[in-house]
């Protein structure tokens, strides 16, 4: 309600509304706010826009005047030079032959003045229609011409420049649509179509390079996570397995040598018990000190092939955690690559998501436009109506003067009422009423009596007194909206307006992620290097 409210004191009329609609609306809003106007304050207004409208009409009267006085120069200028080209001829025509013939009297004769006057007003003028009319269509289809070239430098491309044009273009077809309906000339919708079409196209274009960026981009991090996954599942599988051999080769490692230690052990104690029980303690001391010290020889040369084996089992375990530690830093670096993969690919889905919001909200701006362009129709339509109905009305207030004797009648006619009942209110008559019934048998008044009717009847003028003071607040609020009425911005174009700021905003933020992309994207030789170093490490 407020909005068509604040559309109707602007002056811009919802012609879908009804009349029933439209005059409840009125009335509602000024229940809401102050009664209705008296009879005197509209009057008063009636002469305010009578003298506005003579204004206007005397302008307008010494506009034509000054185009008058203008075409009454040239016509001069045009008519003092045919009459001398006129008696050229003729001089040239008596000293000729061909004169009597008639196909030669026909051929020279001249127009009638009226005929002349007539053709001149039509052609020749300034200030005539058909001139004023052709110049303001070149210059309005020249100015078009230009916003279409500069338009089709940037194809496919969004900017504010583009949009700026963009309705400069529109702006430009409106004045055309107003001229060639004049001339009962068609052609603005073909513009509009062409407009639309143009819309249209970009509005397809924008969507299909969106959609085959995104679905290259989604297709490219779809194979490299598949490369990387399977690389890093292949690295996986030679870390178990690298892991089961160094096991199984220390466990064979320590059970052979602790197996081959305690045989050698047992043969050489039995041996010597052999030896002993042979001999029976009849070895000679030289023999058991030379069988002590082949012993002693024995032990010694295990105990040194048991130190080398060992330093060789140590360097191959080293070696091979050499390379456990390398594929553990690739591994690594794979786990690193997925990360920032996934995040891309998540940067990747959030655009697509604000890109297909953007694109959903064009198309509701689209619509926006095709429905508003639609509403133009039919205001230029009601415009023609309520101009007739102006021109009624005007010849309806004609009679002036009726007006200002029924004003004068009304401020010297008077009410058969006094005065006193006019301006008393009625609480105030009522309250008399009842302490004059009340005190009616009571020979004497006291002083308490008198002050409880005085401070009753104080109450019911104080809250008259508010009232009147609320209503003429009311009454000057009303005007005051009025007349900013006349001087505020249309709802429409404030609408429009903050449209226009949104797109703006919007392209600047997806300037700067753009760039923000191109800055952050991967290298594709630091790829390379990576995927080599991989490899190597494998072998």
């Amino acid at each position: 309600m407020d909005k068509e409210y604040f559309n109707v004191l602007n002056g811009q009329i919802d012609f879908e509304m009804s009349d029933k609609e439209y005059s409840e609306l009125i009335t509602t809003k000024a229940n809401q706010t102050i009664r209705p106007l008296t009879l005197k304050l509209r009057m008063k207004q009636m002469k305010n826009k009578m003298e506005e409208e003579i204004n206007i009409s005397k302008i307008k009267h010494e506009n034509n005047q000054y185009q008058q006085n203008n075409d009454q120069y040239y016509k001069n200028i045009f008519f003092l030079y045919k009459k001398r080209s006129n008696t050229f001829k003729n001089k040239q025509i008596l000293y000729n032959s061909e004169t009597k013939s008639p196909l030669t009297q026909r051929n020279f004769t001249q127009y009638s003045p009226k005929r002349q006057k007539q053709q001149f007003n039509k052609t020749m003028l300034p200030s005539s229609p058909i001139i004023n009319n052709t110049r303001t269509k070149a210059q309005k289809y020249q100015d078009y011409l230009k916003i279409n070239r500069q338009i089709m430098k940037h194809k496919g491309q969004l900017d504010e420049s583009i949009l700026n044009l963009l309705e400069q273009k529109v702006h430009i077809a409106k004045s055309l649509k107003q001229s060639f309906f004049k001339c009962g000339i068609n052609s603005y919708d073909q513009t509009l179509r062409n407009i639309q079409e143009i819309k249209q196209n970009l509005n397809e274009k924008i969507i299909k390079e969106c959609d085959t960026i995104y679905k290259e981009k989604q297709d490219h991090k779809l194979n490299v996570l598949e490369k990387t996954s399977t690389h890093f599942l292949r690295v996986l599988d030679l870390m178990k397995e690298m892991d089961e051999q160094i096991f199984q080769y220390m466990l064979n490692y320590k059970f052979k040598n602790h197996i081959n230690d305690q045989n050698a052990i047992l043969e050489d104690i039995i041996k010597m018990r052999d030896d002993a029980y042979n001999d029976k303690g009849q070895i000679k001391t030289q023999q058991n000190q030379s069988i002590f010290l082949s012993y002693f020889q024995l032990q010694q040369l295990k105990f040194m092939n048991f130190q080398a084996s060992k330093k060789r089992a140590n360097s191959y375990i080293e070696s091979q955690q050499n390379q456990i530690a390398e594929l553990q830093a690739t591994s690594f670096a794979l786990q690193q690559k997925v990360e920032d993969l996934q995040k891309e690919i998540k940067e990747l889905q959030s655009q697509n998501h604000k890109l297909n919001h953007h694109i959903s909200q064009l198309k509701d701006q689209n619509d926006n436009l095709k429905f508003a362009q639609q509403k133009e129709a039919t205001f230029m339509i009601e415009v023609e109506h309520l101009r007739s109905d102006n021109q009624r009305l005007i010849t309806l207030l004609g009679g002036q003067d009726k007006d200002l004797r029924f004003l004068s009648q009304l401020e010297t006619q008077k009410s058969d009422l006094p005065e006193c009942l006019l301006w008393v209110p009625q609480k105030a008559f009522e309250i008399a009423h009842q302490f004059r019934e009340k005190y009616k048998d009571s020979d004497y008044l006291g002083d308490k009596q008198i002050q409880l009717l005085l401070f009753e009847l104080n109450k019911v003028w104080a809250i008259r007194q508010f009232e009147q003071q609320k209503l003429q607040n009311s009454i000057n609020n009303l005007e005051k909206q009025k007349i900013k009425s006349k001087t505020n911005v249309p709802y429409s174009e404030i609408q429009l307006n903050q449209q226009v700021e949104r797109l703006k905003k919007q392209i600047k933020d997806l300037k700067k992620e753009n760039l923000d992309l191109y800055a952050n994207r991967p290298e594709r030789g630091t790829r390379s290097i990576r995927i080599a170093s991989a490899n190597n490490t494998r072998k």
